[in-house]
């Protein structure tokens, strides 16, 4: 599994401070321990009435399946003083591209950060950066396998979310029937993306 190299940075938003993270292969007994038990359990009513659709995934589940097929990859992302996981993501390689679908790239399945760094379900925010790291995950993985970091994914209808990918430079291409969009992040954006982080050339 091609992972970033070195480290990636976190903003622990209580404290201000930097925090150092890493990458990490998502197995089913990590996820079930550190997410699975973890996530929502400490959550009042008020905090989780309106959750999102990813309240029941199951990680520990995804991780067994991600691990029985090649083309399947699961990570999370592991706070490196305390070792707990923020985030967590299920993605493809080899799907095809949206625009262009003689073009291979990675498609984002799943994508999700632990709910106390949520803005829109909490008040008091964890750390930032957490569904960003993934994303660059997902991209460089994209980049190393000659894809060029083209990536794609199905964004739930909330304009919060599509906004926070169009920031990172995915475009829209069209909507689904249950609503999701449709949205790829073309090679020249990608690479834009990972020249600034010291990833491409």
């Amino acid at each position: 599994m091609a992972l970033l190299p070195g480290k990636v940075s976190l903003l622990d938003v209580s404290s201000g401070r930097d925090l150092s993270a890493k990458i990490v292969e998502l197995t089913p007994g990590l996820a079930r321990a550190r997410i699975d038990r973890v996530w929502w359990n400490d959550l009042d009513a008020t905090s989780t009435k309106n959750c999102p659709e990813d309240r029941d995934w199951k990680w520990a589940d995804i991780a067994a399946q991600a691990q029985g097929c090649r083309d399947f990859i699961c990570v999370g992302v592991s706070v490196a003083d305390t070792d707990e996981i923020c985030g967590a993501m299920l993605y493809q390689v080899g799907a095809a591209s949206f625009f262009n679908p003689a073009n291979l790239a990675i498609e984002v399945l799943l994508l999700a950060t632990k709910p106390t760094s949520r803005g829109l379900l909490l008040a008091n925010l964890g750390y930032r950066g957490v569904g960003s790291a993934l994303l660059l995950q997902a991209v460089a993985h994209s980049y190393g396998l000659g894809l060029k970091g083209r990536t794609v994914l199905r964004s739930i209808p909330a304009e919060a979310t599509i906004q926070f990918y169009k920031k990172r430079g995915f475009d829209s291409h069209s909507t689904e029937p249950d609503g999701k969009i449709k949205m790829e992040l073309k090679p020249e954006h990608a690479q834009s993306w990972l020249r600034n982080k010291g990833l491409a050339l």
